[in-house]
């Protein structure tokens, strides 16, 4: 709920008045309904309130993107990632942790945070985070899954949708073995 005062209307005037809104990180990407009156005097002084007026508000998520985060990973390996995470707006990010949501069988993340820290509209940011794939992980493309934490124009935390990249394994390096065909002494 909120109020603005817009000062003295003539006959067939139009006021914009504007309201700053938030929704739950949990809000749905769809119109919802406001109900807004106007309070006011008429002619003769007596206070007069409008009938309830129907306003369509959509909530407008920051639009993030990922640019790299995946590449070839080899099994028994640690890996640096490296990727770069766009805000595409409406408003600036503050605090921002790009986070390793899920990366697939057989690898995890041994840095799973990395501090973006304040990103404009339209700007982009560079991150890494670094990969532990097991020895014995199977070869092949896995999905590795970011989310990015962050607090909006109004101090609120906020996460964004996940951002996907494609790691790929290769095979582990093949140990040998030393063994003695001949032995002779002296």
């Amino acid at each position: 709920a909120g109020t603005r005062y817009v000062g003295r209307w003539g006959p067939g005037d139009n006021r914009t008045v504007e309201f700053t809104l938030s929704t739950a990180e949990t809000a749905r990407q769809q119109r919802y309904a406001l109900r807004a009156t106007v309070s006011y005097a008429d002619a003769a002084f007596d206070p007069v309130t409008s009938r309830p007026m129907a306003v369509g508000v959509t909530p407008v998520a920051h639009r993030l993107g990922l640019a790299g985060g995946g590449g070839t990973v080899q099994a028994g390996q640690e890996t640096t990632i490296n990727g770069t995470i766009t805000n595409g707006g409406p408003g600036r990010i503050d605090h921002g942790v790009v986070v390793v949501a899920s990366a697939g069988a057989g690898v995890t993340a041994a840095t799973p945070e990395y501090a973006v820290g304040a990103i404009d509209p339209g700007e982009s940011v560079p991150f890494s985070v670094s990969l532990a794939v097991a020895e014995d992980a199977e070869a092949g493309p896995r999905r590795l899954g970011y989310r990015v934490r962050f607090r909006n124009d109004n101090g609120d935390a906020r996460r964004s949708r996940p951002l996907y990249a494609t790691v790929r394994i290769a095979p582990g390096s093949q140990g040998f073995a030393v063994s003695v065909a001949r032995t002779s002494t002296s």
